[in-house]
């Protein structure tokens, strides 16, 4: 009949056309959240860049000296979970906001985006600008952004510091998070991750492989996840 046509037809359509059906009949955005079946994942063998298709398969390779790398960071002290409306309470009842979240990104030509790390921890100031001068040293990103919060003057001044001392100097700016919730700018990225075009690195080296996937499970639990700086930043 014409329902199971009507339904066999949009079985074959694409995510794309999946994705624009949300625009013309959007749900309420606090339910929308993300699939397991979205996340799209890479490998770096030496200095390339493999995507691996949904059967694991090398589909695609791109040098990563032919991308732009950055750091971007969540700093401690942005705002508490659930200050931005009302309280699910089906969430975590201990969460907080002091941990770090640290991820570093490459962005190739035709703006594919690779998560080539994530670090997510508690940092004291000296375990936080050693580890920063660290990434910089291995990625050489073209620049580290921090997330504007009440204790970024605090954080500028101890790379400020380090600098005086001889510190590899790099490009710092400010990531200006806006008038959005975490909550808010993490469903932004449903788009990249549905779609295919946010990447995460997998085969990774223990320590980044345990950040990365930390970051997924947040972006998967969603407001439910007990911390969320690793996804946000």
């Amino acid at each position: 009949d014409k329902t199971v046509a009507m339904a066999k037809k949009v079985a074959k359509q694409t995510q794309f056309f999946f994705s624009c059906q949300f625009c013309v009949y959007p749900r309420r955005e606090g339910r929308i959240g993300f699939k397991p079946e979205w996340f799209r994942r890479f490998v770096r063998r030496g200095d390339q860049l493999c995507e691996l298709g949904l059967d694991g398969r090398e589909v695609k390779k791109v040098p990563l000296a032919a991308c732009n790398v950055f750091i971007t960071v969540d700093p401690i002290g942005g705002d508490r979970r659930g200050t931005h409306g009302p309280l699910d309470p089906n969430r975590a009842p201990s969460m907080d906001s002091d941990y770090v979240g640290i991820s570093v990104v490459a962005i190739a030509d035709d703006n594919m985006k690779y998560v080539l790390d994530v670090r997510e921890r508690r940092y004291n100031d000296d375990e936080f600008l050693r580890i920063i001068f660290e990434l910089v040293g291995y990625y050489h990103p073209r620049s580290v952004h921090i997330e504007g919060t009440g204790a970024q003057r605090h954080i500028f001044k101890g790379f400020l510091d380090a600098w005086r001392r001889g510190k590899p100097m790099f490009v710092l700016g400010e990531w200006a998070g806006g008038t959005a919730s975490k909550a808010e700018r993490i469903r932004g990225l449903i788009p990249q991750v549905s779609e295919g075009f946010l990447l995460f690195r997998t085969e990774a080296p223990p320590a980044i492989q345990e950040g990365i996937d930390a970051c997924i499970q947040e972006l998967l639990d969603g407001e439910t996840a007990q911390h969320d700086d690793a996804a946000d930043s």
